[in-house]
């Protein structure tokens, strides 16, 4: 029974002015005892009545200054005394298998109480014991000192109340047990020490430090055992402000069992501590709750479907050795820190962080990465600000932050979690190294947001560099103008969501591809999104704003498929760039540059933009060209060839054409004889099928008397006959003329060519002075 002027309620002290009435009683008692006449009074008869006088020698009931002895006399032994009214003493030795039973009464001793030692008789063990039961009122049970040793045993019995006002000591094979509420009203040190088993029986034992003297409870030498195995959702429940040092001991806890460690100040396991948590069938979840933990010991879930659940704010530190078995779980519910340690699962097993968690480290793992081989979970938000080790399965839920350096190596690392909704808020560098970041596949559904800082980067890498993961979500890219600043690196990213760029310059190390169906958005004018891997783009991406999509020089190169549209966006070429997917296509962009070192490649095969021809509609504003043109023939079946005098629009830019190709590459499989030479008008890039014989003035694929005449008409005077390119017609193109005279294409394809007339011999020549520029 509770001391109603100690508690209220809810079983907790109402203020120290109830204890100081409990010390002011105990202090009346003694001087009662000072000026009575003390005796030794031993139980001196078998089982019976405290109240008896002649059960105790010498005969009479132990008055308030009296020691009592049970156990000492020769007639006493393995018997039980019933305590059948209240009573005071000065001291109570307890010894040689006896049970001394508080009953209906309360007993107070102002001394100390000792308990001690055990009998064997046969097969019976009889163990020393105070059993403390709820009387009518008041506290139960008051002592001074407690001390349990040599498999002395006190135990609480249905609600039961103790005041220890000096040291409670539980030996190295002694116990303190039961259902009820111990006081520990010692002012300095240590109040309870507990060497042996401190034991929480059904119901539940609370244990309150009402004044300064802590709770050792790991004991002296920190071999001390805490057991809260009893259902019903009771347990230990500790009040007060700290432990006496951090616990070294042991732990057990059974299913649908509670220890609350309600200490202000949080309490310390050290990596010599351990808690086993032992499941039977399917009863409720063990629960630990309270205070904050700094953790290094061990944790084990084991039996039949074992579960247990953190209810308080827990630290793993780097020595931490998690252990769940197969089918068991591990919940930790509030605010983690996982600093370190190690955690290993088994089949069916599952590890789930439900509360803040901030993941510093670890080294997690499941018995494989098939269904049912475990699966370590983060369902609450999650920091990420270390090197962590996620071998086997493992998933990520709801919000995910990196804020500091953070490495991945994982088996399946399902990075937006099991509802695909995952938020990935990267202000770090950030890598994960992974066989699969999906449980089925490579696509990621949630979010990934990546700005920040200049170290700031997501960098995926796939086991298997054939692989590639699918970005079928939202990802948002942001950086500084003016700095390419990398932000996905790593494995080929298959975009298939959207990709939001910000007002800024942002740079894409990795290979990319844009799926159709893909959304590029671009911010403002000036957000500009590089690529430096090879991508490629698909035709049913769609693009939105006035950005700029990039191929970096650094880059594998850059493919579009015919009939992209950048819409209001332009396309800036540093490196090798292709219209078309292996096969003629049209693509329209706002603007468009190519800088000296890029190359564009372009496919004829007709001359039919988007079908049979490459071309650029450059639909706003100009078209800057430099570099190289490339060139290849498409020949879909229909055999086709160029022919001399073919024209072939390759670039579309009302807004304007800048600058020339300081090259062009030709294509394989031409005809002989056959090359093409480019046209630049203001508004048109244009091939034009010409020969390969410089002194072919008159261009009709022969060099002939034909030709001699245009040079005559030319010399000195214009650079119509100019063969080597000079710039002037002169005695030196008339050598040329002579070496390539009778060369040309066959007899049957230049007769079929037809002589120009003047007019177009004088449109041909104008012509040439604007597209020769093939040596």
């Amino acid at each position: 029974m509770r001391f109603s002027s100690l508690v209220g309620p809810a079983g907790r002290i109402n203020s120290f002015g109830s204890v100081a009435l409990v010390a002011f009683v105990g202090a009346t008692i003694m001087l009662q005892a000072r000026v009575s006449r003390a005796a030794v009074k031993s139980w001196a008869a078998a089982s019976g009545n405290w109240t008896a006088a002649g059960n105790w020698s010498p005969v009479g009931v132990p008055g308030v200054a009296d020691d009592v002895l049970i156990g000492p006399h020769i007639a006493a032994a393995n018997e039980i005394v019933a305590l059948n009214a209240n009573a005071a003493v000065d001291s109570v030795t307890l010894t040689d298998g006896m049970t001394l039973r508080t009953s209906t009464g309360s007993l107070n001793v102002a001394g100390a109480t000792q308990i001690s030692g055990q009998n064997i008789v046969g097969p019976s063990t009889f163990v020393t014991r105070l059993r403390i039961e709820n009387g009518v009122g008041g506290t139960d049970f008051t002592t001074g000192n407690l001390s349990l040793s040599n498999f002395g045993r006190a135990t609480l019995e249905n609600g039961a109340s103790m005041l220890v006002s000096g040291v409670a000591t539980i030996g190295a094979d002694a116990s303190l047990s039961g259902n009820g509420v111990v006081y520990l009203s010692k002012n300095s040190a240590v109040a309870l020490d507990n060497d042996g088993r401190l034991e929480a029986a059904a119901g539940g034992l609370t244990i309150f430090q009402t004044a300064n003297g802590r709770i050792d409870l790991d004991g002296t030498n920190g071999n001390g055992l805490v057991v809260v195995s009893a259902g019903g959702g009771a347990g230990l429940t500790l009040n007060g402000d700290q432990l006496s040092d951090p616990f070294s001991g042991d732990m057990e806890m059974g299913s649908n069992s509670l220890l609350s460690m309600n200490l202000a100040n949080g309490w310390i396991a050290s990596s010599s501590s351990s808690l086993t948590v032992t499941g039977v069938g399917d009863l409720p979840t063990a629960v630990v709750n309270g205070a904050a933990v700094d953790w290094a010991g061990a944790l084990t879930v084991t039996g039949n479907h074992g579960r247990l659940r953190f209810d308080a704010d827990v630290a793993l530190a780097a020595a931490t050795v998690v252990n769940v078995n197969a089918d068991d779980e591990l919940e930790f519910a509030e605010a983690t820190d996982v600093i370190g340690g190690s955690y290993n699962l088994s089949s069916g097993a599952e590890l789930r962080f439900t509360g803040d968690t901030i993941v510093g480290g670890g080294n997690f793992s499941t018995a494989g990465v098939a269904a049912n081989s475990g699966m370590v979970s983060f369902f609450g938000p999650s920091d990420w600000q270390g090197n962590v080790q996620l071998s086997g399965r493992s998933r990520v839920n709801g919000m995910a932050t990196v804020s500091a350096t953070t490495t991945i190596d994982a088996d399946q690392f399902d990075i937006d979690g099991s509802g695909g909704l995952t938020i990935w808020d990267v202000n770090a560098a950030f890598t994960v190294n992974a066989d699969q970041i999906d449980a089925s596949n490579n696509s990621f559904d949630g979010v990934i947001d990546v700005g920040g800082g200049l170290a700031n980067r997501l960098t995926l890498n796939l086991s298997n560099p054939a692989d590639s993961w699918q970005m079928m979500g939202t990802l948002n890219l942001s950086g500084v103008s003016g700095i390419y600043i990398t932000r996905i690196a790593g494995s080929q990213m298959d975009v298939g969501g959207t990709v939001n760029v910000a007002n800024a310059d942002v740079n894409l190390s990795a290979s990319v591809t844009l799926l159709d169906n893909s959304v590029v958005n671009f911010a403002a004018s000036t957000s500009d999104l590089r690529f430096s891997g090879a991508s490629t783009i698909h035709a049913a991406a769609d693009f939105n704003g006035q950005g700029l999509l990039h191929n970096n020089a650094d880059g594998d190169g850059m493919q579009i498929a015919g009939g992209v549209n950048l819409g209001q966006a332009g396309l800036a070429n540093e490196g090798r760039l292709a219209i078309g997917l292996a096969a003629p296509g049209q693509v329209s962009v706002n603007r468009f540059s190519s800088d000296a070192d890029a190359s564009l490649h372009m496919f004829i095969g007709g001359t039919t933009p988007g079908t049979e021809l490459s071309n650029l509609l450059v639909t706003g504003g100009t078209a800057q060209l430099d570099g190289t043109l490339s060139l290849s023939l498409f020949d879909d079946g229909g055999g086709f060839a160029p022919e001399l005098g073919d024209q072939f629009a390759i670039i579309t830019a009302p807004g304007g054409v800048v600058g020339q190709f300081d090259q062009v590459v030709q294509p394989l499989g031409m005809p002989t004889g056959l090359l093409f030479e480019v046209q630049y008008t203001p508004t048109s890039v244009v091939l034009f099928v010409d020969n390969t014989f410089e002194a072919d003035f008159n261009r009709d694929g022969v060099v002939n008397g034909n030709d001699l005449a245009v040079w005559n008409a030319a010399y000195g005077v214009n650079n119509y006959a100019d063969a080597n390119n000079d710039g002037v017609s002169d005695g030196a193109d008339f050598l040329v003329w002579q070496r390539q005279y009778g060369f040309g294409l066959p007899v049957a394809m230049a007769t079929a060519v037809p002589e120009p007339t003047g007019v177009a011999l004088l449109v041909i020549s104008l012509g040439m002075g604007v597209y020769r520029r093939r040596r």
